[in-house]
C-alpha cells in the first residue's frame, strides 16, 4: 500500500457523503438506497487476477460469475462494505450472516477491528469456520476498518433522530396531580327531595269547560235558489204560455200570444206585427217574459 494517509482521507470523504440505508413501505419492504452498479464496479475491480477474471474472497478461485454480497447491514450504503464471492461461497456466507444477523455483525465487526494492517501481508484472513475463511486485500480492509471507526464515532450520517416513544397510560396517570388524577373523587351525588304532602302529589283530573254552542244563523238562499223558489211558487197557468197571454219582448215591447203550434208560437205586437218564436227557448233565453 503506497500512501495509507491519503487512502484514509479518501475513505473519510466518502463516509460523510454516503447515503444511509433507506426503506420504503410498500406491500413488502424494499431497499431503495442501494446502488448496485457502483457497488458492483468497486467490488469486482478490487479482486481480479492478471487475466481480469474475478477472484472469490472465500475459495480464492477464479469465477466468471460472482455475487457482490454485503458483509453485514451497517445502515449505510458504501461499496467497501461488500464482498466478492462466487455463487457457492455467496450462498454459504449468507447462511453464516443471516442465521443470527446482529450476533454475526458484532463478531464480524470485532474481527475486522482486531486485524493489524500495519504488518504487510499478501492478504488478511477472517475465519468463519474450520472450512470457511474470508480473505481481504490490505486496501479493502483498511477502508472497511476506517468506515467502522467513523460509524462508532459519528453514527450513521443523514439519519434522522427517532421520535420519542409514547409514554404508557400508567406513567401519564402517575404524573397527573389535582382533580384530574382521581376524577371519581370529585363527583358529587345530588338528591332531589319532594316536600309536598301525599295528597298534593296525586294527580287530579283537570275539569275542562265544555265549549259553548253558538246559535246557527240561517243564511239567505243564493240567487239560483231564489229563482227556483219563485218559479216553483208561480202557478202553472203563469209558468206555461197560453193563447191570449200577454208577453213582453226586449225589442218589440208588449204583445199577445195569438197561437201555439207544437214547438212554435205566434205573438202579435202593435208596432212590429206578428212574430214567430220557438218554444220554450224564447222564454229560457230571456227574449220573452210573461206579464
Amino acid at each position: 500500500m503506497r500512501n495509507l494517509d491519503s487512502l484514509i482521507e479518501h475513505v473519510r470523504q466518502e463516509f460523510f457523503c454516503a447515503d444511509p440505508v433507506r426503506y420504503q413501505k410498500v406491500l413488502r419492504q424494499i431497499r431503495t438506497s442501494k446502488s448496485p452498479k457502483t457497488i458492483r464496479a468497486y467490488t469486482l475491480g478490487m479482486y481480479v487476477n492478471e487475466s481480469d477474471t474475478q477472484i472469490c474472497q472465500m475459495c480464492k478461485k477464479a469465477a466468471p460469475y460472482v455475487d457482490v454480497t454485503e458483509i453485514a447491514n451497517y445502515g449505510i450504503e458504501m461499496p467497501q462494505l461488500n464482498l466478492c464471492l462466487c455463487k457457492n461461497c455467496s450462498s454459504r456466507y449468507k447462511q453464516f450472516r443471516d442465521g443470527s444477523k446482529e450476533k454475526f455483525k458484532e463478531e464480524m465487526t470485532r474481527a475486522l477491528r482486531n486485524i493489524d494492517i500495519g504488518t504487510p501481508a499478501e492478504d488478511y484472513e477472517i475465519e468463519l469456520s474450520s472450512d470457511a475463511t474470508i480473505h481481504f486485500t490490505q486496501t479493502h480492509l483498511a477502508e472497511v476498518k476506517e468506515i467502522l471507526s467513523l460509524l462508532e464515532q459519528y453514527g450513521i450520517p443523514g439519519q434522522e433522530d427517532p421520535e420519542p416513544a409514547a409514554k404508557p397510560v400508567s406513567q401519564i396517570r402517575e404524573n397527573v396531580t389535582g382533580p384530574l388524577a382521581h376524577p371519581q373523587r370529585e363527583r358529587k351525588q345530588v338528591y332531589i327531595v319532594d316536600h309536598r304532602r301525599d295528597d298534593q302529589r296525586r294527580e287530579r283530573p283537570v275539569e275542562r269547560p265544555m265549549p259553548e254552542r253558538r246559535p246557527t244563523v240561517p243564511q239567505p238562499p243564493r240567487q239560483e235558489e231564489r229563482s227556483n223558489i219563485t218559479n216553483s211558487q208561480k202557478p202553472e197557468s203563469q209558468s206555461k204560455p197560453q193563447v191570449g197571454a200577454k208577453v213582453r219582448h226586449k225589442a218589440f215591447g208588449d204583445g199577445v200570444i195569438t197561437y201555439i203550434d207544437g214547438p212554435y208560437m205566434g205573438v202579435s205586437f202593435p208596432k212590429a206585427g206578428e212574430k214567430k218564436f220557438p218554444l220554450p227557448d224564447a222564454f229560457k233565453k230571456g227574449f220573452l217574459t210573461l206579464i
